[in-house]
């Protein structure tokens, strides 16, 4: 039988082909990045992108991230963006974390991510489907092989859904430590979610003096409300002055928080 998480899988998979967008190369970026960016709503204008025009009122977000300039326009609230690599392939992955500001209304969003050289010409595009319920944040995420030549990328909201809400909530976190196998950390999480759910996507976010450092993402069924349940993540560094070894012990003043990517409800 196939699972929410499967078939959220094989929408992206299909998506994926139907743009033809995806271009896999060996990546040259030598380190990965972070900035936090506070969004207040809307803006005055959004970068030019190859996709059509939204039908909507969108809110607008910026920053430059070691030389690169990062956008984007939606309708969710950008809370942070986020580079990071891959200590098993090196890929470059775009993070974002997204809020819902309205309190009744899930948000199912369809973005497109595009990497641009300085002539204004198209390294690759990726994209992504992001479901927030209602007042609660999700992340955006997306890889990005072949950054040798950008110098912007941009993340545009194609589409918007509004939705019921079935499930709300998520988790928080208890403890995360490290394990000695490289970048995997092991974690206790104790749920928040209003229903239990299987086939969920679990990134947590470890900030150093209010610096994001890392992502590590992790993939779990959420038990019911209050139960803790443990797990394990594949850590991703940030570029910092002084990146952290996780392998034999995590500093004891990171902080961590989880978002969870849980599916949206059906229509």
């Amino acid at each position: 039988m196939t699972g929410p998480g499967d078939q959220r899988r094989g929408l992206l998979i299909g998506l994926s082909i139907a743009f033809s967008v995806l271009t896999l190369t060996t990546i040259g970026l030598g380190a990965a990045t972070i900035a936090l960016l506070s969004f207040s709503g809307s803006a005055t204008a959004a970068p030019a992108t190859p996709s059509p025009t939204p039908s909507f009122p969108p809110g607008y977000a910026a920053t430059t991230i070691d030389g690169y300039e990062i956008s984007a326009v939606t309708d969710l609230t950008v809370d942070a963006f986020a580079l990071t690599v891959s200590a098993y392939d090196g890929d470059v992955s775009l993070n974002a974390l997204m809020t819902n500001e309205d309190e009744t209304r899930g948000a199912q969003v369809f973005f497109d991510i595009t990497a641009y050289r300085e002539d204004g010409s198209i390294i690759e595009r990726g994209l992504d489907i992001v479901y927030a319920p209602p007042g609660e944040t999700s992340i955006m995420r997306s890889s990005l092989p072949d950054l040798d030549e950008a110098v912007a990328i941009t993340v545009e909201q194609t589409a918007i859904d509004w939705l019921a809400p079935d499930v709300t909530g998520g988790a928080t976190v208890d403890t995360v430590t490290a394990t000695g196998l490289g970048d995997l950390l092991e974690y206790t999480l104790t749920s928040t979610i209003s229903v239990p759910t299987e086939y969920v996507d679990l990134f947590l976010v470890g900030s150093l003096d209010d610096e994001i450092v890392g992502v590590c993402t992790g993939f779990e069924d959420i038990p019911a409300s209050g139960v803790s349940f443990e797990g394990h993540c594949d850590w991703e560094n940030a570029a910092i002055a002084d990146p952290i070894d996780v392998e034999d012990e995590l500093p004891d003043d990171v902080e961590f928080r989880v978002y969870v990517r849980l599916d949206a409800p059906d229509e």
